[in-house]
């Protein structure tokens, strides 16, 4: 597994992004990412999890270089994701190609619950990566949605 602050820093400047346009979308401060780039800090689980949150991406992407992914994705996962080698990878850790092992206990249960869905039904991944596209208003009225749909479904 490459070292988080390899990592951080390669998916911070794969995208252009300064140090301060990282914090900004993490929520956090440049001298805080700078002090994760240089290795002085690394993250609790919680808080890598809360970050792939907020750049909708999983978890097991803030694990990887890009030379590991790369040698962890085959060349017919690449081709279907267009020569994307950071979708071909969190498409295949989504849909279970790739496994990453991430100790149970590290993990909230829910958060534990919702991967092992994503695992067991591949059209809940293709349901989450394309709502990884959508605005907050998209992804609100698709909650909207699907309680509706629930509430009918049960009787409610």
């Amino acid at each position: 597994m490459g070292k988080f602050s390899d990592v951080l820093r390669e998916f911070r400047l794969k995208r252009g992004w300064s140090q301060e346009d990282l914090a900004n979308k993490l929520g956090t401060s440049k001298q805080v990412i700078s002090r994760y780039e240089l290795g002085q800090r690394n993250p609790k689980i919680a808080t890598m999890q809360e970050w792939a949150k907020k750049l909708g991406i999983p978890e097991e992407r803030l694990l990887k270089t890009e030379e590991e992914m790369r040698a962890m994705v085959t060349p017919q996962m690449l081709e279907e994701a267009h020569g994307d080698l950071e979708e071909a990878f969190e498409w295949a850790v989504m849909m279970g190609d790739i496994k990453i092992d991430m100790p149970k206990d590290k993990i909230d249960q829910e958060d534990y619950d919702v991967l092992e869905a994503l695992h067991q039904n591949p059209r809940l991944g293709l349901l989450f990566k394309r709502s990884r596209k959508m605005s907050d208003e998209d992804i609100d009225f698709m909650l909207q949605l699907s309680d509706r749909i629930l509430k009918e479904r049960d009787g409610d």
